[in-house]
C-alpha cells in the first residue's frame, strides 16, 4: 500500500527544542521520520545553510588517499595503469595532510581524493560538505553541497568514483569534470574543467586541496608534483666509434630543462621486467643542453637503454629508449585482456630477450578493425595497449599483436574466439553466447560508450548452489549504468522433472559469495528473464526451498492485553527471496491484514487496524518466493481489553 499525505503549511506545529517522535531504525529503506526544507519551487535546500547548525562538532574532515587518472583518449601513467591511489599522511598539525613523495606525470590527468567527514570522534562516516582545489595558490575545481534542483539529484552520483562505490568505499570523489557531474555548486575554473596538464608549466608544482565540513572545520592535503610537457627530455643526435669496443652517443636537450632541477642522468638497461644501471655504460659529459654517453660496443649492441634523470625533489624520469627497440622478431607471446574504466586494455607479455616495436590489431573475424599502438614503452616483457572505446570496435572477435613496427613485417600472434563489443553508440547492441545467453543492451542503458565482454563463466564448486544452466560472464564485474539491460538465458529440457518453472536467473555476488535472484518471473518453460546494472557471473539456479517463517512474538494460546496487537515474525528465503509484501497474505479470523515485510533484517510485522473483540482469533500467513515456493503456518491468540482504572474514593 501507499500513502501520499499533504498538510496544510500550519497543521503540524513544533518547537525548538521539543521531541517530535522516536521513529526506530533511520535510513531510506527502514520506516523513518524525514524532514526536508525546500523553496517555493520544490528544490531541496540544505538547511545547514539557513541558520541550523549541528552543535559540538569540532572534528575536521579526513583524508584517506589521493588518486590520480589519465583523462586523455589512451594515455599510461609511467606505471602502465590508467588510475592509481597513494596513501596519505597526517601532517605535524592537526588537520593537514601530506604526501610524502612527488609525483611525475606527463598525461593529461585529473585528481580524486578519498575523504568523509564525522560530527564526533566515533561517529559514522559522512560526505564531506565543500571541497577545493588550487594549483599553485590558482583555483582550479570547487564542489560545494548546498541546494540543488530536484532534476540534477542524480548528478552528484557522477562526482564518485563508480567502481570505488561498488566496492564499499563510497567517499571517493573526482575533482574535475566529466559530461555528467555538472550541478550547481560544482565549479571547475579552467577551460579544461579542472583537468590538468598541458598548460601547465614544466617542472615542480604545489597542490592543495581543502576540505570543509558544515561546521566550519577545516583539513588541507597538501604534495607536489613534476609535470613534463616535452615527452624525452633529450633526443639522440648522433653516434661516433672512438674504439674497436667504444661508442660515444651525442644527446641533446629538446627545450629548456631548468625547471626539473636534474641533479644525476644516468643510464639503464632493460632486463626482462628491470631496469638496472650496467657498469660498462655510463654519462661522460653533460651540460644543461647537452649529453654524451660511453658505452661498449658489442654489449650494446642489441641492448635496450635508456636516460633516467634524478631531480632534486627525489622524482625519476625516464626518457624512452634510445638504443635496442628493434623493428621486427617474434618470440613466444600471450595475450590477455580487461576492461578498464570505459576501455580495453590488452597486455601482451614476451619472453624475447629484446626490446621491440609492437602493435595491436583489432579483427571482427577476418576484417581489420584498426590498429593500436602503446602509449609508451613499460619494458621488453611487456606490452600494453589501452583501446578507447572507438565505434569502429563495436564488435571485436580476435586480438592480433606483432612485435614489428609496421604492417609489412611480423606475424600477429593471434587470440580468438572473443565476444568483446562497444555499447552505448548504436540504438541497440546484442551479445549472445551459443544464443544460450542474451544481454540486451540500448543506447539509453549507458551514459557514454564503453566496453563490454562476454565469455564462459567459471564458479569453484558450482555445483553445491543447485546451478542447472551454464555459467556465463559480462565483463568488467562493475560498470556504470543509466537503467538496468536485459539479460536471457534458455534452459535445457527438463523432462517430466518441472524443473524449469521452479528455475530463475541469478547473478553471482562474489564479495558475499552467494547467488542473487535477479528473474522478473518464473521461467517460461525454457527461458529465464531478469535485468541487471552490471557485469558478473550469471546462470539459473533452481529453487525449491519455502521460504521459513517463524514467529517472534506469539506463542499458540497466548492473551494479549490489547485490541491491537503488534504481531511480528521472522520471513527468510535463502534464494528467491520474497519479492515484496503483495507476496504475503496475513489473515486475522478470515480477515486481510497489512503486512510490512524488511527484506534485510527478515522482520514481518502486523498490526489490526481496527481493535478486535475479546475472544479467541486464528492468525494464518502465507508467503511466496519469487520461484513459487510457499509456506502456509497458522496460531491461536486471545485479545483481551484493559479495564480502565478506577479513580480513589475519598
Amino acid at each position: 500500500y501507499y500513502v501520499d499525505l499533504y498538510f496544510p503549511p500550519d497543521s503540524i506545529r513544533v518547537k525548538q527544542g521539543q521531541l517530535v517522535a522516536y521513529s526506530g531504525k533511520t535510513g531510506v529503506g527502514a520506516p523513518h521520520l524525514h524532514f526536508e526544507r525546500r523553496s517555493s519551487d520544490n528544490t531541496p535546500l540544505n538547511p545547514l545553510v539557513y541558520g541550523y547548525h549541528l552543535a559540538h562538532d569540532t572534528v575536521p574532515p579526513v583524508f584517506a588517499r589521493l588518486g590520480v587518472q589519465v583523462v586523455n583518449e589512451s594515455g599510461l601513467l609511467p606505471d602502465g595503469n590508467r588510475e592509481e591511489f597513494y596513501a596519505v599522511k597526517p601532517g605535524d598539525s592537526a588537520g593537514v595532510y601530506r604526501l610524502d613523495d612527488v609525483l611525475y606525470l606527463d598525461r593529461p590527468f585529473g585528481l580524486l581524493v578519498d575523504c568523509y567527514d564525522k560530527m564526533r570522534p566515533k561517529g559514522m562516516k559522512q560526505t564531506v560538505y565543500a571541497l577545493r582545489l588550487t594549483v599553485d595558490g590558482t583555483p582550479v575545481y570547487e564542489v560545494k553541497l548546498d541546494s540543488l534542483p530536484f532534476e540534477l539529484g542524480e548528478n552528484v552520483y557522477h562526482e564518485y568514483d563508480y567502481v570505488e562505490a561498488i566496492n564499499g568505499n563510497e567517499r571517493v570523489r573526482r575533482l574535475f569534470d566529466d559530461d555528467f557531474n555538472k550541478y550547481p555548486g560544482s565549479q571547475a575554473f579552467t577551460p579544461d574543467g579542472g583537468k590538468l596538464g598541458p598548460k601547465l608549466t614544466n617542472g615542480l608544482h604545489t597542490v592543495a586541496i581543502r576540505a570543509e565540513d558544515n561546521s566550519g572545520n577545516v583539513s588541507r592535503l597538501e604534495f607536489q608534483f613534476i609535470w613534463n610537457g616535452l615527452g624525452d627530455l633529450f633526443r639522440l643526435d648522433s653516434t661516433v666509434t672512438v674504439s674497436d669496443s667504444t661508442r660515444h652517443l651525442f644527446f641533446s636537450a629538446r627545450g629548456d630543462l631548468t625547471p626539473f632541477a636534474i641533479d644525476t642522468t644516468i643510464i639503464e638497461r632493460n632486463v626482462g621486467t628491470a631496469w638496472k644501471q650496467p657498469e660498462w655504460a655510463h654519462v661522460i659529459a653533460r651540460t644543461d643542453s647537452t649529453l654524451v654517453v660511453a658505452f661498449n660496443r658489442r654489449r650494446a649492441r642489441f641492448r635496450a637503454f635508456r636516460l633516467t634523470h634524478l631531480t632534486r625533489s627525489g622524482v625519476r624520469i625516464s626518457d624512452g629508449l634510445f638504443n635496442g627497440l628493434l623493428p621486427k622478431g617474434q618470440k613466444g607471446l600471450t595475450i590477455s585482456y580487461e576492461i578498464v574504466g570505459n576501455g580495453l586494455m590488452v597486455t601482451a607479455e614476451s619472453n624475447a630477450r629484446f626490446a621491440i616495436q609492437s602493435r595491436l590489431l583489432l579483427f571482427d573475424g577476418d576484417s581489420l578493425l584498426g590498429v593500436e599502438h602503446p602509449d609508451r614503452f613499460l619494458n621488453m616483457a611487456e606490452y600494453r595497449f589501452y583501446v578507447p572505446p572507438r565505434p569502429q570496435y563495436r564488435q571485436v572477435t580476435r586480438l592480433g599483436v606483432v612485435l614489428a613496427a609496421d604492417s609489412l613485417r611480423g606475424i600477429p600472434k593471434i587470440l580468438d574466439s572473443l565476444n568483446i563489443h562497444v555499447v552505448g553508440v548504436a540504438e541497440a547492441d546484442t551479445i549472445a553466447i551459443d544464443s544460450q545467453f542474451v544481454a540486451v543492451f540500448s543506447k539509453d542503458n549507458f551514459f557514454e560508450p564503453r566496453f563490454v565482454a562476454a565469455r564462459a563463466g567459471h564458479l569453484q564448486y558450482a555445483s553445491r548452489y543447485g546451478v542447472v544452466s551454464p555459467l556465463f560472464e559480462l565483463q568488467p564485474p562493475v560498470f556504470v549504468t543509466r537503467t538496468p539491460f536485459n539479460v536471457t538465458l534458455k534452459l535445457a529440457d527438463d523432462g517430466k522433472t518441472h524443473r524449469n518453472d521452479y528455475s530463475g536467473l541469478c547473478w553471482f555476488d562474489s564479495e558475499d559469495e552467494k547467488w542473487v535472484w535477479i528473474s522478473d518471473s518464473l521461467a517460461r518453460r525454457d527461458t529465464v528473464i531478469g535485468e541487471s546494472l552490471g557485469g558478473g557471473i550469471f546462470a539459473a539456479l533452481y529453487d525449491r526451498e519455502a521460504p521459513i517463517l517463524e514467529p517472534r512474538n506469539i506463542v499458540d494460546g497466548r492473551t494479549y492485553d490489547t485490541p491491537q496487537p503488534v504481531l511480528t515474525f521472522t520471513l527468510d528465503d535463502s534464494l528467491a527471496g520474497i519479492a515484496d509484501d503483495r507476496s504475503i497474505l496475513i489473515t486475522v479470523d478470515d480477515k486481510w491484514m497489512i503486512p510490512e515485510y524488511d527484506p534485510e533484517d527478515g522482520l514481518l510485522v502486523t498490526q489490526p487496524v481496527d481493535p478486535l473483540p475479546d475472544k479467541e482469533h486464528i492468525i494464518r500467513v502465507k508467503a511466496t518466493d519469487r520461484a513459487g515456493n510457499t509456506t502456509l503456518k497458522g496460531w491461536r491468540f486471545y485479545t483481551r481489553t484493559p479495564k480502565p482504572r478506577s479513580g480513589r474514593k475519598k
